[in-house]
């Protein structure tokens, strides 16, 4: 391959070699060359075949995973109530403060349960010595944050809850409620966690479009031997 000339002896070169040199294209400058392009994009189209699925999947595994934590945290208010004899409520807060750490332009909600609770503070001042109740957070239930499901929609026995904030009793003695909570995740994934009357706990429902409708089994919970005619039985 030939040199290019130097600047300054391109200068005080013949004309005829001044010529020359200038029509020699620089070995410094190089184009892509159509096939190469072809190649790049075919690279590209390939990665982005195979990691976008998955990311999209990733955001769905998230959902489905609160949808169970849901679950599980509804059948626990369940038994508390029941088993328990406890007055409890399934308490739901949209978190401005999670939602814009989190996940901004999009609400975050938070699902916990509450128990009544002795209070001093809340006493009747004519009652000397006795004490109050008061509703506080559950510290043996660890609450939900909904960040990937979006709770889309709540009812009660049939009619729907207010949409930013709820609060659902549950009393021992007293008639279960109708509750459908309706999430709605990443990827069109959606799930139903529903209690009715009659049921020994909360049961999730994958309404994903595609997947099967079945319920998906019913939330971990105690067992009361009693109950099931096993009182006698070893534990």
């Amino acid at each position: 391959m030939t040199t290019p000339l130097p600047a300054r002896t391109l200068l005080h070169a013949p004309p005829g070699d001044r010529a020359r040199a200038l029509a020699r294209p620089s070995a410094r400058i190089r184009a892509f060359t159509l096939l190469e392009i072809i190649v790049v994009i075919l690279i590209l189209g390939v990665l982005a075949a195979v990691f976008v699925p998955r990311a999209l999947n990733v955001g769905r595994r998230q959902s489905e995973l609160e949808s169970r934590q849901v679950q599980r945290l509804v059948s626990v208010a369940l038994d508390k109530a029941r088993l328990w004899n406890q007055t409890v409520a399934i308490d739901y807060r949209q978190d401005a403060d999670a939602a814009r750490s989190s996940r901004p332009g999009r609400s975050v909600g938070r699902l916990s349960v509450w128990s009544m609770r002795a209070d001093a503070a809340a006493a009747d001042a004519g009652g000397v010595g006795a004490a109050g109740v008061r509703w506080a957070p559950d510290p043996l239930v660890e609450p939900v944050l909904l960040s990937r499901a979006n709770l889309a929609l709540a009812s009660l026995n049939g009619q729907a809850l207010p949409p930013a904030a709820w609060r659902v009793t549950l009393t021992p003695g007293q008639p279960r409620p109708t509750l459908v909570l309706s999430l709605e995740g990443d990827g069109g994934s959606r799930f139903s966690i529903r209690v009715e009357p009659d049921a020994p706990g909360a049961m999730r429902i994958d309404e994903t479009p595609g997947a099967a409708s079945s319920p998906l089994g019913v939330g971990p919970r105690s067992i009361d031997l009693d109950d099931a005619g096993k009182g006698q039985s070893p534990w």
